[in-house]
């Protein structure tokens, strides 16, 4: 029984660093967050996708997401933290205006 919890765990770790991280997701693509700004977007979407468990946009979530999310949200908020100066720039400055 504990190698298989031990297989698990580390098939969901492997699962959450080989998919790479929501950072890096919603910099090449605006689409998955509510809100356009990309200051912090990989933590809120890893947020997003860990509270909102079993339904999304009305449908049936896979209980993997939720799982993969949560393990993802240290390495999301490690690239947030790095790419937050180009992200507050692009926040500040967007559409050739300042906010």
């Amino acid at each position: 029984m504990m190698k298989l919890l031990l297989l698990i765990l580390s098939f969901v770790l492997v699962g959450s660093l080989a998919s790479g991280c929501a950072t890096v997701l919603t910099l090449a693509d605006r689409q998955y967050l509510e809100e356009s700004h990309l200051v912090y977007s990989g933590i809120r979407l890893d947020g997003e996708t860990f509270i909102t468990p079993f339904y999304h946009e009305g449908h049936r979530q896979h209980w993997i997401w939720p799982t993969l999310a949560f393990f993802d949200m240290p390495l999301s908020l490690v690239a947030d933290t790095v790419v937050l100066p180009y992200t507050f720039w692009t926040y500040c400055y967007e559409d050739g205006e300042y906010h």
